[in-house]
């Protein structure tokens, strides 16, 4: 097996960033760095070679019931200088934070965005046997490992939109032609809809045309909100409290109903769902007539803190590419990650591997598609034969093994309308190199916070 590389904290000082200011405690008054006298950090774990998905708590109590960082994700509009402009409701993107009615629909130039605090995490950390989520608002290292550094950041609250006269990635609520996407209710020609159709290379290259902060949804963003939810929720099995999102659809209905492309519009979920901090399950029905039936779905699609979930498009991730070798060609499937977002490869081409000399090398993938045991790439153990999706990381992961040379291949996680039991935060596809374009496929953007206006 190759060498295994431990992830580095290339992302430290890309830009200046504020420690988030101490907590007020609303029950006893005092302020979080007053509470905590011992461990300054809040997470979970578990053993990776249990199948229960369940985590212990880890760290200090007083923080798990406070969740300072949790509470510190925020719906938020953003420029094209990555500037936060001003916050939206924590319970409704229909309103500011000061309750005045919000625009979403990007005529002011700004995004729709959620943003991730400063702070220092764990991401799927711990050893071989024990996997270990955690967070704090300082340095800290637990079971030996060291904490690696996350910059504040914006994410695109929904899959986006390209622009189609300067080519930018937008997330916005938009009915204008300028903006239509790919996706449509069978009759609107994709008018409000997000862009599918695009290669994971499309969305990168749409993301930079916003700005030298910008790029694509990368890996650390998907590792970062695994913890918030593991950490919140602790299970893997978060169908216990997102059940039977988008998922349902046989899949020749929804071919017919619009070719697999999106069913609800940017940022749809989002001004429907209202609640307790943008989180839960947003409902819609679908009736249509296919081949002389009618069919009807009860669709549900989840948010967390406003973040779309599984069941809805494939999300393309950046900044994590895999090396699969036919079994001629020496046998071997490998991880590649680059941990800073803005050293991700630029050369977008599925026949190029220069991304191999500046990402990490972090293991061995599996070379079947299969329910996963593990996959812990901070150490580089994959393990496979997990026994289903309420199992050990209640992922699946889907294998394609070239029948000759070696194949560069991206990796898209989530699920789709007709995915079935296979939804999931960690299910994931590395069977297409990044130039693939399906219907189905979706994805976002991500930047440093430059400053909150």
């Amino acid at each position: 097996m190759a060498k295994i590389h431990k992830l580095k904290k290339e992302n430290e000082t890309i830009y200046p960033a504020t420690i988030p200011q101490a907590v007020i405690d609303p029950e006893t008054g005092i302020t979080l760095h007053e509470a905590v006298f011992g461990d300054r950090f809040y997470g979970v774990k578990r053993n990776r070679n249990v199948a229960d998905p369940s985590f212990e708590a880890i760290g200090n109590p007083n923080l798990h019931r406070i969740k300072p960082l949790h509470n510190l994700i925020r719906g938020c509009k953003t420029s094209k200088s990555g500037t936060i402009v001003n916050f939206l409701h924590k319970d409704s993107f229909l309103k500011n934070d000061d309750g005045s009615d919000s625009l979403l629909d990007g005529t002011d130039g700004q995004d729709v965005c959620v943003r991730f605090p400063e702070c220092y995490a764990i991401l799927d950390g711990g050893d071989n046997d024990i996997e270990v989520w955690a967070l704090s608002d300082v340095p800290f290292s637990y079971m030996g490992q060291e904490a690696m550094h996350i910059a504040e950041n914006i994410q695109s609250a929904d899959y986006v939109t390209i622009d189609r006269t300067t080519g930018e990635s937008r997330c916005i609520a938009s009915e204008a032609p300028n903006f239509a996407g790919s996706g449509s209710g069978v009759t609107d020609g994709g008018l409000g809809y997000p862009r599918t159709s695009t290669s994971r290379y499309g969305y990168e290259i749409a993301a930079e045309q916003k700005g030298n902060l910008f790029a694509g949804w990368v890996y650390p963003d998907l590792m970062l909100l695994k913890a918030f939810m593991f950490i919140d929720y602790k299970t893997a099995n978060l169908k216990l409290h997102f059940p039977n999102i988008g998922q349902g659809w046989a899949s020749a209905d929804w071919s017919d109903y619009n070719s697999y492309n999106p069913v609800l519009k940017l940022l749809e979920a989002h001004k429907g769902l209202g609640g307790t901090d943008m989180t839960g399950i947003f409902t819609k029905n679908f009736t249509f007539m296919n081949a002389g039936v009618q069919k009807t779905y009860n669709t549900g699609f989840g948010l967390y803190k406003g973040i779309p979930l599984w069941g809805n498009l494939w999300k393309w991730f950046s900044n994590i590419e895999y090396e699969i070798q036919s079994e001629a060609d020496g046998g071997k499937s490998f991880i590649w990650v680059q941990m800073n977002p803005l050293k991700g490869d630029k050369n977008w081409s599925d026949s190029s591997f220069e991304f191999k000399e500046t990402y990490q090398m972090m293991g061995e993938a599996a070379r079947v598609s299969t329910w996963s045991k593990s996959t812990n790439v901070n150490s580089g153990q994959v393990k496979t034969g997990g026994a289903g999706e309420t199992t050990y990381n209640c992922q699946y992961f889907w294998a394609g093994i070239p029948a000759t040379g070696t194949d560069r291949r991206g990796v898209r996680v989530g699920a789709t309308l007709y995915s079935g039991s296979t939804c999931a935060l960690g299910s994931s596809h590395s069977n297409y190199g990044p130039s693939n374009s399906l219907a189905s496929l979706g994805g976002g953007f991500r930047a440093s916070v430059n400053k909150i206006g």
